[in-house]
């Protein structure tokens, strides 16, 4: 099957997915995209996720190329709050985003992606507001850690 990142899964009717790392493909991000093929229909989470605000409206974003559709949805306890999809281009990366209300009363939230055939995925975020912010290619991220003592 491959490697999904740390916390991600499969949905459990998934058969054939061949899940890598193209390191020959990078996207908008700067960084090596994440492939997934599948000849049937497959799905996958992320880990779950606390947003920044949960009374604010927040939006999910990630870059897709590939063939077929690509779906994204935003999920909170076995809820589907938002989903949105778009046919992909094999040749050109296209942004797929879509808003969300946060669920205040559940523990968190989880990125779901359904596709079929080849899908790349790259830059994905979650923030605050009605529209993606624009991805910074090769920015270094950078942490600050303050102390009062």
């Amino acid at each position: 099957l491959g490697t999904l990142p740390t916390g991600w899964t499969l949905g459990r009717d998934v058969e054939d997915a061949e899940i890598t790392i193209d390191a020959g493909d990078r996207g908008p991000s700067g960084a090596t995209a994440l492939r997934v093929r599948g000849q049937k229909r497959f799905e996958f989470f992320s880990a779950p996720f606390a947003v920044a605000n949960p009374f604010a409206r927040h939006t999910a974003s990630v870059h897709v190329k590939g063939t077929g559709r690509a779906e994204l949805s935003v999920r909170s306890d076995n809820r589907e709050l938002s989903r949105w999809g778009i046919d992909l281009k094999p040749d050109r990366w296209q942004q797929l985003s879509l808003s969300f209300d946060p669920s205040l009363h559940e523990r968190g939230h989880v990125l779901g992606f359904y596709g079929q055939g080849e899908l790349q995925i790259d830059g994905l975020r979650v923030e605050p507001g009605e529209r993606p912010s624009e991805v910074a290619p090769d920015q270094t991220p950078e942490v600050a850690i303050a102390s009062s003592s």
